[in-house]
């Protein structure tokens, strides 16, 4: 994601005072929080529904290069 432009801050508050822990995107001006369960930083994230597919705002998180 960070090759891509997308600013992670995945230190948890607790151990980095300055960190938002957070995704943040640029491009849309998005911060999108991060979750925490035990040592691992996670997005908790579904399936979409077709309505919200259509209607939404899309956000790319990373690119299809190799």
């Amino acid at each position: 994601m960070e090759d891509y432009g997308i600013e992670v801050n995945d230190a948890p508050g607790q151990y980095v005072a300055s960190s938002q822990h957070s995704l943040y995107v640029p491009d849309s001006d998005l911060r999108i929080p991060l979750q925490l369960l035990g040592i691992f930083s996670f997005l908790d994230s579904r399936k979409p529904m077709k309505q919200e597919i259509d209607k939404c705002e899309h956000i790319i998180l990373t690119s299809n290069v190799p």
